[in-house]
């Protein structure tokens, strides 16, 4: 695992990526962004909101003309990783 994501959410993300299968070989593991989205800062319990309409993936969703991920891992990485990145900061 990459030291960008850090030891201090390991053991959740080992619980999250044994539950989940990835097309992606958990690449966002060694990169902490997801290659086939970019996440724009709008979380939601259970998705993000990307930028564009990514690429496809079976985590992909939209609503109008508003596209979400769905992926467990790549939603708690935005959520986690927010902390340190003022981009994904809470209002």
């Amino acid at each position: 695992m990459s030291n960008i994501i850090g030891s201090n959410y390991k053991e959740e993300i080992e619980k999250i990526r044994g539950s989940m299968e990835c097309s992606n070989d958990f690449k966002c593991l060694q990169t902490g962004q997801c290659p086939h989205c970019t996440a724009n800062g709008f979380k939601l319990e259970t998705s993000v909101e990307i930028d564009g309409n990514g690429r496809p993936c079976k985590f992909l969703s939209s609503y109008g003309d508003t596209y979400f991920c769905n992926c467990p891992l790549n939603v708690y990485l935005t959520k986690n990783l927010a902390k340190r990145d003022s981009k994904f900061a809470q209002s």
